[in-house]
């Protein structure tokens, strides 16, 4: 990862094969976020309009959802307090 772009070489493949890549990131924000691939080779490409692709989306970072920290049934300040403690001793 260099500047926001993430560059993977791999080994030769044949004609008419796939290879996958998984990239899994963190949204923190909501942004625009853009997946562009470009292959290329060392042989002459019959097909050369073929070898790029572009995928844009917006991505939204995960929302807060409380939780029923005492087992209680109920969402309430008690839980609010319980996840603040939590929070003050991991930060």
């Amino acid at each position: 990862h260099v500047g926001g772009m993430v560059t993977c070489e791999m080994d030769e493949i044949a004609s008419g094969m796939t290879r996958s890549v998984t990239i899994s990131v963190e949204v923190v924000s909501e942004l625009n976020l853009c997946n562009f691939i470009r292959v290329a080779g060392l042989e002459i490409d019959p097909e050369p309009s073929n070898n790029s692709s572009q995928n844009c989306t917006i991505g939204t970072a995960p929302t807060f959802h409380p939780a029923d920290i005492n087992e209680d049934l109920m969402i309430d300040a008690n839980d609010l307090l319980e996840l603040l403690k939590a929070w003050e001793s991991e930060y």
